[in-house]
C-alpha cells in the first residue's frame, strides 16, 4: 500500500479532467459510504457530525462532479493516488476529503474509493480552510 513515505503528493490544484472523471465514477460510492459512516458514528462517536445533525442523509449527500474544488496527486507503482476536497452545499463552509485510487489489475482499468477522511479533533465534516493533505483512514 502506499504511504506518504513512498507516494508524494503533487501541490494542490483545481480539479483536471482524470481526476473529474474518477469523482464522477466514484460519486455514488463517495456517498453512500459518507451515509454509513455518518450513522456508524452516530452511535459512539457523535462529534464526527456533529454540525451536520440538522440535516438529513439526503441533504448531507447533495453535491456533485461540480462540488469537487480541489485535489492533490500522487503517482506510485500501483497507480495514481487522488484526494480531493469536496464542497457540501447545503453546510456552511463544509467539506470532506476523500482519498481515491486509479489503477490496473489484472490489465483492467480499476477506480477505488479508498476512504472519507475522519480528523484527529473528531470531524469528518471539515472547512474551507483545512489542508487537503495525505490521509490513510
Amino acid at each position: 500500500m502506499a504511504t506518504s513515505e513512498t507516494c508524494t503528493l503533487g501541490p494542490a490544484h483545481s480539479p483536471k479532467e482524470a481526476s473529474i472523471s474518477t469523482f464522477t465514477a466514484l460519486l455514488p460510492e463517495i456517498k453512500k459510504r459518507l451515509i454509513i459512516m455518518r450513522h456508524k458514528h452516530a452511535k459512539h462517536d457523535k462529534d464526527y457530525f456533529a454540525s451536520v445533525a440538522e440535516l438529513s442523509d439526503a441533504e448531507l449527500v447533495d453535491f456533485d462532479v461540480g462540488s469537487l474544488e480541489e485535489v492533490r496527486v500522487g503517482s506510485s507503482f500501483y497507480g495514481l493516488h487522488i484526494f480531493g476536497k469536496v464542497r457540501l452545499p447545503k453546510v456552511e463552509d463544509g467539506y470532506i476529503h476523500v482519498r481515491m485510487y486509479v489503477g490496473e489489475e489484472d490489465g483492467e482499468k480499476v477506480q477505488k474509493l479508498h476512504s472519507i477522511y475522519l480528523d484527529k479533533d473528531g470531524r469528518a465534516i471539515l472547512k474551507k480552510s483545512d489542508k487537503l493533505e495525505w490521509f490513510n483512514e
